[in-house]
This record gives C-alpha cells, sequence and structure tokens, in this order.
C-alpha cells in the first residue's frame, strides 16, 4: 500500500501547484474562504474532536507553510527553465534548469508528505486514511470548479479582444 500513498501524494503535489501556479493578490479573500472551507471540512471528514482538531491544525498548517514556500520555489524554478528555453541558452544551462526544477518538484512532493507524517501520530489508522483521500479528492474537485468556472458557456458570444484563455496558451509561447 506504500507506493499507492506515494503516487497519490505525488499526485496531489502536481494538481496543487497546478491549481496554485497563477497567484492573484485580489484572490486572498477567496482563499482565506477556501482554507476555511477546507478547515471545516477536514473537521467534519475526520470527526475531530476539539482538542485533537486543534493540535492537528498546528501541526498542518506548520505543514502547509512548508508547502507554500516549496510550490513558491518550484514556480520559481519552473519560471527560471521557461525563461532559459525560450532565450536558447546552452544545453548544459538547460540541463541544470531542468534538473533545478526536477528538484524542486522533488521538495514539493516531500514537503506535502512531511504534512501527511505530522499529523499521522494525532489521528486513527481509519482518520488517515480519510485525510489521505481527502487531500486527494479536494484538490481533484477544485481543479474542476476552477476549470469549469473558467470554460466558456453556451451564448457567451465571441470573445472579446483581450479575453484570450491563457490555459490554452502553448508552452514557451510569448504572452499576449
Amino acid at each position: 500500500m506504500r507506493p499507492r500513498i506515494s503516487r497519490a501524494v505525488v499526485l496531489f503535489a502536481i494538481a496543487a501547484v497546478t491549481v496554485g501556479a497563477q497567484p492573484n493578490p485580489r484572490d486572498d479573500k477567496a482563499a482565506q474562504r477556501l482554507a476555511q472551507f477546507k478547515k471545516l471540512r477536514l473537521i467534519e471528514t475526520l470527526d475531530l474532536d476539539e482538542k485533537t482538531a486543534e493540535k492537528f491544525f498546528v501541526r498542518y498548517n506548520e505543514g502547509q507553510n512548508k508547502i507554500d514556500q516549496a510550490r513558491k520555489d518550484l514556480r520559481e524554478a519552473i519560471r527560471q527553465l521557461e525563461d532559459a528555453a525560450r532565450a536558447k541558452v546552452s544545453d548544459s544551462e538547460l540541463n541544470a534548469k531542468s534538473d533545478q526544477a526536477v528538484k524542486r518538484m522533488q521538495d514539493f512532493a516531500a514537503a506535502v508528505v512531511e504534512r501527511l507524517n505530522a499529523v499521522r501520530p494525532l489521528l486513527s489508522p481509519e482518520q488517515y486514511a480519510k485525510l489521505v483521500v481527502f487531500e486527494v479528492r479536494f484538490t481533484e474537485a477544485l481543479q474542476r470548479a476552477l476549470i469549469e468556472g473558467r470554460a466558456p458557456r453556451p451564448g457567451d458570444g465571441p470573445p472579446r479582444p483581450g479575453d484570450r484563455d491563457r490555459r490554452r496558451r502553448p508552452p514557451l509561447e510569448d504572452p499576449d
């Protein structure tokens, strides 16, 4: 069962980076509401009592801070790799930037696993299993909601100039 959890965590890590790829200061309130919603759903899903919830969220939030930093580092490594590829730098520099990006991906996945391991002693085996499932499913649901929310709807009419769907931008294409 260990490899399944590892694969799920890696998939979660990739999904989390994808979901959080475009930070926007206007979304701070939305992010806070989402975090509050996630917290309530975790309490409900794991059936946490008040004492356990307090301990759980101290560790969980510490782990989340590490995940956020790892995500930030990964974004920066990806930005540098993309810039290097656009600048048509040497193969050795591209290899170095690629290796750095892969290392940051591993660091991100390790931060996710570290958070799960930090809260495990506070939970029963059933609660821990529910947590692992919750983390993956919550991210999947969030991704679906974001994609569905951005997709054009019937009757929207043609896009206006400047309303380009950036999700369809091919890699390494110059932005408009």
